[in-house]
């Protein structure tokens, strides 16, 4: 996913809008039966357009494939729960969204636990458990740096729910494309930690937005990475 042009309007529509989605995560109603909160990183992805002239800017179904990697950053204190604070998730989705912007996406998934971290390598992870996603992934709003996806996790019969997340896509400030500056919306708490927040605007104005710079720890071969911040509940 990528922002290609952004407009201060767009990020206060967007910014509004997502931090609503996010904050309905946290009620007290729904934060009872939350399960565990999941980071990962869209560490490749590749697209195929059908249909029309099978453009981006012409197509009847995008249909995309991703690999994402992350971690676990919270989890229900129940010593049945696969997903486990600091361990890591690998992912496969594939997605299939109409030219209206909305479609399906559906995936699976392991969770990860790292026999051996003094290595340091990707090799020493051990899948502790396998699961599988559906649900419906909205991109109209890709243009404002995010994305919404809501649906349904599954690990066993005994171990399911749903899930509601928003992907940040990372998008460049600077004027200088010799120097690019890019950065995520914030979104709060729920999207992580955001040090050195930037406003987006007249930071003496209340509805001015914030973005969070992307790290170096986002960024893979000098590309900066879609970020997934999920939420799950369980049955």
């Amino acid at each position: 996913m990528r922002v290609s042009q952004f407009s201060l309007r767009r990020v206060v529509t967007a910014v509004v809008v997502s931090a609503l989605a996010l904050l309905s995560l946290a009620s007290p109603s729904v934060a009872q039966a939350q399960y565990a909160t999941v980071v990962a990183y869209e560490v490749a992805e590749h697209l195929k357009f059908k249909g029309g002239a099978g453009e981006p800017d012409d197509f009847r179904v995008r249909f995309a494939k991703a690999i994402l990697l992350g971690q676990v950053v919270w989890a229900a204190p129940d010593a049945g729960n696969p997903f486990v604070v600091g361990g890591f998730i690998d992912a496969d989705a594939r997605s299939f969204v109409k030219a209206t912007g909305t479609g399906r996406i559906v995936g699976t998934f392991n969770t990860l636990q790292d026999f051996d971290p003094t290595t340091m390598l990707l090799a020493t992870m051990e899948v502790t458990a396998s699961g599988s996603l559906h649900g419906e992934l909205d991109l109209t709003t890709a243009l404002q740096g995010y994305a919404q996806v809501s649906g349904k996790w599954r690990v066993s019969h005994k171990k399911k729910g749903t899930f509601q997340g928003i992907f940040l896509i990372p998008f460049n400030i600077s004027p200088d494309p010799a120097a690019p500056m890019y950065v995520y919306l914030d979104l709060g708490p729920l999207a992580g930690t955001c040090p050195g927040r930037l406003p987006l605007g007249d930071p003496s104005d209340p509805a001015t937005p914030y973005a969070c710079p992307v790290s170096q720890d986002e960024i893979l071969l000098r590309f900066p990475l879609t970020k997934a911040v999920l939420v799950l509940f369980r049955d």
